[in-house]
């Protein structure tokens, strides 16, 4: 019984938290979010897509968690459409480019 008990705190030690920074009210369901770093940068910017038709590129600007909007690009109506751009986003990882695409 005693094995299994140290098998089990050898498990704890090699799991990875979240920790929660700040939380946002956005009104909208968020469709995707993928994490990006410009080259040469030292922060992460997060690329959103939601259900008003647009994606966005945000930023941590402060201790406080407030959020800045880098660049929101409209690509349709409002509401989850299968032919609106934003249900997948993907990026690279040395952060060189993001991919957008719908379900249809």
């Amino acid at each position: 019984q005693n094995d299994n008990h140290d098998d089990d705190e050898d498990d704890e030690d090699e799991r990875t938290y979240l920790k929660l920074i700040t939380r946002v009210e956005t009104r909208s369901i968020l469709r995707s979010c993928s994490v990006l770093r410009y080259p040469g940068e030292q922060k992460d910017v997060a690329v959103i897509g939601s259900d008003s038709g647009s994606v966005s590129v945000l930023e941590f600007k402060d201790k406080n968690g407030t959020l800045g909007i880098l660049h929101c690009t409209d690509f349709g109506k409002t509401g989850c459409r299968r032919v609106i751009p934003g249900q997948y986003v993907a990026s690279d990882p040395k952060g060189r480019a993001i991919m957008i695409g719908a379900v249809e």
